[in-house]
């Protein structure tokens, strides 16, 4: 539904071609649903008491699990999506190779670490028994189904519990000390289907935050479209980012994201070279819950920063980087060489890396390639399109409070009434700045607000009661690299 506020404010972002006034965050999420939800509709404000009734045994379901986790605060609204009537469900494989020479713990992660077994073998326990045990405790698990191979006794097929390519390329770990027993674990495959999308331009509500997975295509649903349509809609400030993890290849991943040109997605790897175990849906929901606590206003964060002067959360994280932000994930298999990471990074994808027996996250990056059909780099980091986003907010947000009802002249303003002309306007204008500086948006240094206060230029045009209004902002960056020269000697 449009806007139909006065004054009109419109607040356009022009991408620069050279090298309280903050809405109340809401968090969207969009998976396979199997409750009584109405599918591809909106369900407001989720209430954690309704999940189960609203959406069943589903990856919607766990993903609003996960975001709970980490983020009690933000409102989450979803969008449940019918599984596809002709897909089908992927299939992965545990072999047990051997017999058990002692007794012990086998540990099982079954997709993602959240759903773990655990078994008491015994000794000279055969393959075959092994396999009994472990297809009776994966059929006890919400989130698989499991059979002994028809043709091997001591292998167990494992069905992933939703249809779609989104079952692909899943992982089983295995973890045992006891000797004589080994593993043979083949990821997911054989997942497919086409997941009907919702309507995204019926949707009206500013969603700041938006989680989905491999059930919904992000350029032939229209999302991608609809999230740039959002930034310069008029009148209003609805723009937001979404995020996704996938599971691909290496070559693939990297490809997705060369096909990708956005601002506004920005989608995280899980290639076969550096393999999680976490459930794309998972994985992605867990990194928006915590980047949506970092901006709740006075939100303890201590353990998402690595400054103790950044433990409260608010509008100043807009500016902080992402990077080294701890996950709650297992440590990968496999490992990425340096350039491979730098070359997923052009392409517009994101990573969750080791860092010693921790995982965190690398530094988040957009799809964002091009302005104006040539290359350009502005808004490739994420940081840099919600500190760009803020500062649109503020400032809209500032001029809707300060001249809802008020007169305008190119003459003096009258004592004792609500009146502009263009230098009030102006001065007003400085002071959101000045504001934004405060808030480690926008540079505060006395050359920064000169070179702004030269830039800003204020006119109205009195027949129509507008002001025309120019201002070249610079936002404030991200340390992301280091690069030095020691000249080492004894003496110089």
């Amino acid at each position: 539904m449009a806007n139909l506020q006065k004054p009109t404010i419109n607040v356009a972002i022009k991408a620069s071609t050279k090298s309280t006034g903050f809405s109340k965050q809401n968090i969207l999420i969009i998976a396979q649903g199997a409750g009584t939800a109405l599918e591809r509709q909106v369900v407001e404000n989720v209430r954690d008491s309704k999940v189960d009734e609203l959406f069943g045994n589903s990856l919607l379901k766990l993903g609003i699990e996960e975001i709970r986790k980490f983020n009690g605060k933000t409102n989450i609204e979803a969008i449940p999506l019918k599984e596809p009537d002709d897909g089908e469900q992927a299939v992965g494989s545990i072999k047990i190779i051997g017999n058990a020479e002692d007794a012990g713990d086998l540990k099982i992660k079954v997709f993602d670490k959240n759903f773990e077994i655990n078994l008491a073998i015994i000794k000279d326990e055969s393959g075959d028994d092994i396999a009994t045990k472990i297809n009776l405790a994966i059929n006890n698990l919400d989130i698989a189904t499991s059979e002994i191979d028809s043709t091997e006794s001591n292998k167990v097929n494992v069905t992933f519990f939703v249809k779609g390519s989104v079952g692909n390329g899943l992982v089983i770990t295995t973890e045992t000390d006891i000797n004589g027993l080994d593993f043979e674990n083949e990821e997911t495959e054989g997942g497919s289907g086409i997941y009907e999308a919702p309507n995204f331009e019926e949707l009206p509500k500013r969603y700041h935050t938006i989680v989905f997975d491999e059930c919904l295509n992000p350029d032939s649903s229209g999302l991608v479209d609809w999230l740039d349509k959002r930034l310069n809609k008029e009148n209003e400030v609805v723009a937001g980012s979404a995020f996704m993890v996938v599971n691909k290849t290496y070559d693939a991943v990297k490809n997705y994201g060369n096909s990708f040109d956005s601002s506004f997605i920005a989608i995280f790897s899980n290639s076969n070279k550096m393999k999680f175990n976490k459930l794309p849906i998972l994985a992605a929901s867990q990194f928006i819950a915590k980047r949506t606590i970092r901006l709740e206003d006075k939100a303890l964060i201590a353990d998402l920063v690595s400054d103790p002067r950044e433990i409260l959360g608010g509008p100043r994280k807009l500016s902080l980087p992402y990077q080294n932000t701890p996950m709650d994930f297992d440590l990968p298999k496999g490992i990425l060489s340096l350039d491979e990471a730098e070359k997923l990074t052009d392409a517009g994808i994101s990573l969750f890396i080791p860092d010693g027996n921790r995982v965190v996250v690398r530094e988040v990056v957009t799809t964002f390639k091009t302005l104006n059909g040539k290359p350009a780099s502005i808004f490739k980091y994420q940081n840099a399109v919600d500190t760009m986003l803020g500062i649109k907010e503020y400032f809209y947000n500032r001029c809707r409070a300060e001249f809802a009802q008020t007169r305008a002249t190119l003459g003096s303003i009258y004592p004792g009434v609500a009146m502009t002309n263009p230098t009030l306007v102006k001065g007003f204008v400085k002071d959101i700045y000045n504001e934004l500086a405060l808030l480690i948006l926008v540079p505060r240094e006395s050359s920064d607000v000169e070179k702004f206060t030269k830039s800003l230029t204020v006119d109205l045009i009195i027949e129509q009661g507008v002001y025309n209004i120019f201002m070249q902002v610079e936002m404030m960056s991200q340390l992301r690299g280091i690069n030095a020269i020691l000249e080492i000697g004894y003496s110089f």
